[in-house]
C-alpha cells in the first residue's frame, strides 16, 4: 500500500485555517463567541443586586440581634442576651466617681446582674441606632443613641460564621449638660496625637512607647483567614513586639475619622484601602489621661 506525499513536512498555515473554518462553519456556535470568552465582572459593584442584597441582608441581622439586646434588658430575658453575646463579650465604661477607672465587665457578670436586678424599665425607651458602619464583611460598628439623657452607647458586632454577635459594648455617662467649644477642639486635638503616636510606635517597634499608650485591659479582637476570632491583650501584644525586629512604616492617615462622646470617649477609625483593612481604636480617658482601650479589625482577602 502506497502512501501519500504532499511534499511537505508539516501542513501549510492556509491549510490549517481552511480546516478550522470548515469546522467552525459546520457547528451551531458563531466564530466570533467560540475564540471570544464571555465578558465577566470580576469585581464587586454597589449596583449589583447580590451585593445589595448581602447588605440588606446583613442589616437586617443587626437590626434584630440589637433589638433582641435590649428587649432581653428591659425584660431581663436572659435568653436572648446569651443568644446575642459572644463568649468573649465585655462591656467598657469609667461609670464611676471622677471616671478615675476603667470598668470592664465579661458576659456572665453581665447576666448575672440583669438576672439579680429583674427587669429594666424604660431601658429601651427612646433608643435609636444613630449610625451603623460596615468593615468588609465580619465587622459592625453600631451607636445607639437615647434622649432626652443625651446618652450615646457603641457597640461592637463580629459575624461569626451566619450569625452577628454583639463583642463590646462601650459607653460613658454624659455627666456635663454643657462643654465649650475650646474643650472640644482640645479633646480633638489631644486624641489625635494620640493615634499618630500610637502608629509611630507600632512602626519603630518602640514598645516603651506602645506601653504607655495603652491600657492595662487592652485588646485586639479579629478573625483570622480561617475565620477563627483571635484574642490578643496587652502582655502578649507587647511580647510579638519585643521578638519581631522588622521595622515597617504604617500609613494610617489614607482615611481617618475621629467621633469625641462627651469628652469622655473617642472613637476613631482608619480605612486603609491599600492594604484592604479597617480598624477602630476605643479611645478612653482615664483619671485625666486618654489611653487606648481596645482594637478592633477587619481586612478582605485579595
Amino acid at each position: 500500500m502506497k502512501r501519500f506525499k504532499s511534499g511537505f513536512s508539516n501542513p501549510p498555515w492556509h491549510s490549517i485555517v481552511w480546516c478550522y473554518l470548515l469546522f467552525t462553519i459546520g457547528c451551531d456556535t458563531p466564530m466570533s463567541q467560540t475564540i471570544t470568552k464571555p465578558k465577566t465582572m470580576e469585581s464587586s459593584y454597589i449596583f449589583q443586586k447580590e451585593i445589595q442584597n448581602k447588605y440588606l441582608e446583613s442589616l437586617t441581622g443587626i437590626y434584630d440581634v440589637m433589638g433582641n439586646y435590649y428587649q432581653g434588658v428591659e425584660k431581663a430575658e436572659l435568653h436572648l442576651l446569651k443568644e446575642v453575646f459572644h463568649n468573649e463579650w465585655l462591656m467598657k465604661d469609667t461609670d464611676n466617681p471622677g471616671a478615675t477607672t476603667l470598668n470592664v465587665e465579661g458576659k456572665a457578670a453581665f447576666l448575672k446582674r440583669v438576672a439579680d436586678h429583674g427587669p429594666y424599665q424604660d431601658y429601651a425607651k427612646e433608643r435609636v441606632i444613630a449610625d451603623i458602619g460596615f468593615a468588609y464583611d465580619d465587622l459592625c460598628f453600631v451607636r445607639v443613641n437615647k434622649d432626652p439623657s443625651r446618652n450615646s452607647t457603641s457597640f461592637f458586632l463580629f459575624k461569626i460564621g451566619d450569625s452577628w454577635k454583639i463583642m463590646d459594648k462601650i459607653w460613658v455617662n454624659p455627666r456635663k449638660q454643657h462643654r465649650e467649644p475650646s474643650q472640644l477642639k482640645s479633646s480633638f486635638a489631644e486624641v489625635e496625637t494620640l493615634i499618630n503616636n500610637y502608629y509611630e510606635a507600632l512602626s519603630r517597634n518602640d514598645v516603651n512607647l506602645l506601653s504607655v499608650l495603652i491600657h492595662e485591659d487592652w485588646d485586639l479582637k479579629y478573625q483570622d483567614a480561617s475565620g477563627i476570632l483571635q484574642v490578643v491583650n496587652k502582655h502578649d501584644f507587647l511580647q510579638t513586639f519585643r521578638s519581631d525586629t522588622h521595622h515597617q512604616f504604617m500609613d494610617f492617615s489614607q482615611l481617618p475619622s475621629i467621633e469625641i462622646y462627651h469628652d469622655q470617649l473617642a472613637i476613631a477609625r482608619i480605612d486603609q484601602p491599600d492594604k484592604y483593612e479597617t480598624t477602630y481604636l476605643v479611645i478612653f480617658k482615664v483619671n485625666g489621661q486618654w489611653y487606648v482601650t481596645n482594637e478592633r479589625r477587619s481586612s478582605k482577602d485579595i
